[in-house]
């Protein structure tokens, strides 16, 4: 059901509001209209939502009709851009240790760190904005990975100062 809701998230945003979708937009404002496969319409209000989160399926796992979730699944950081820090959210299938490192874009390691016994599931890292010296990062692109077991994830992240 969440992938169908990101579908019609990107399509309303690509395509604009359908007929019927403008209707409920005129009623609620600003909304994200949810298409339920019950054939239901929620509107929720754009300014109550502080965070659109999927439960994790891989590209992999959809082409195979399955839902199971690969080993990591990395989310985007939030927020981006980060002014003095951000949350780095991931899945983890199994139990065990991660590793998390920072980059600029030259790909200097500016910030490492090590987490040796993560629980299986949902886990969030917060990044405090400061490289392994303790000093806080000037505004710029960077790069972040993910490291559990053999599974590495890359995401790109923003920092304004």
């Amino acid at each position: 059901m969440k992938l169908l809701v990101w579908v019609f998230f990107i399509l309303a945003c690509v395509y604009g509001p359908t007929t019927e979708t403008a209707a409920a937009q005129t009623a609620a404002g600003d909304s994200l209209i949810v298409h339920l496969k019950s054939g239901e319409r929620v509107a929720i209000p754009i300014a109550d939502i502080q965070k659109i989160t999927f439960d994790t399926l891989s590209t992999d796992a959809v082409n195979a009709g399955s839902t199971a979730p690969r080993g990591l699944e990395l989310s985007p950081n939030f927020p981006n851009p980060a002014t003095n820090g951000t949350n780095i959210e991931f899945y983890i299938l199994n139990k065990g240790k991660v590793r998390i490192a920072v980059y600029d874009t030259k790909g200097n390691v500016i910030r490492r760190m090590e987490f040796p016994d993560l629980p299986t599931g949902q886990n969030h890292i917060y990044w405090d904005g400061r490289d392994n010296g303790g000093v806080p990062v000037p505004s710029g692109n960077y790069f972040y990975d993910v490291r559990c077991g053999k599974e590495v994830q890359t995401r790109q992240m923003v920092v304004i100062k």
